[in-house]
């Protein structure tokens, strides 16, 4: 009887794991596409304001004194605009990444009905490598920073699998 329990459990948890892998790479790619169609968009109105912006004709003389007190500010502005844009967008990169991993991770439970397997240590050491990007791209950018003491717990949680996934070994050779 504890046996059956304990298979319907067993069960239950790979549905749900496999049931949650898919929910998880279906967001990855909603995301995506959403990501696609927000940057056309973004693209295509910032051509549209550029085009606008050098229609309008200012006296010189207004021209003359913003430029003289804009100049320095403005390429200041705008190199940290750049690297923080190129920042965001790499981390927003590394994140649909990061979902793809945890996706992968569920799936592969699902399948091996275990997560102390050669193919979830993977995936979990590329979360690890992953978020330790996006963590240094923080810096940089206000786009999807985690704190220092959660990634401090994802290596953590890579190592507790991977000392897991070391004993697995050892169990099945000894049976």
């Amino acid at each position: 009887m504890e046996n059956e329990n304990l298979n319907q459990t067993k069960e239950k948890m790979i549905k749900r794991c496999r049931t949650f892998g898919k929910i998880l790479l279906s967001v990855k790619w909603i995301a995506i596409i959403g990501m696609i169609i927000a940057t056309v968009l973004l693209f295509t109105l910032g051509i549209e304001i550029y085009r606008n912006s050098s229609d309008v004709d200012l006296p010189n003389e207004i021209m003359q004194e913003n430029n003289i007190n804009e100049n320095v500010e403005q390429s200041s502005t705008e190199t940290y605009t750049i690297i923080g844009s190129i920042a965001g967008f790499l981390t927003i990169i590394g994140n649909f990444v990061l979902i793809d991993s945890l996706g992968k991770i569920f799936i592969n439970i699902s399948k091996e009905g275990t997560p102390f397997t050669k193919n979830i240590i993977k995936s979990m050491k590329d979360i690890c490598v992953f978020s330790t990007i996006i963590w240094i791209l923080g810096i940089f950018s206000s786009v999807g920073n985690i704190g220092l003491v959660w990634l401090l717990v994802i290596w953590a949680m890579y190592y507790i699998f991977k000392y897991g996934y070391q004993l697995q070994l050892e169990s099945d050779e000894t049976l």
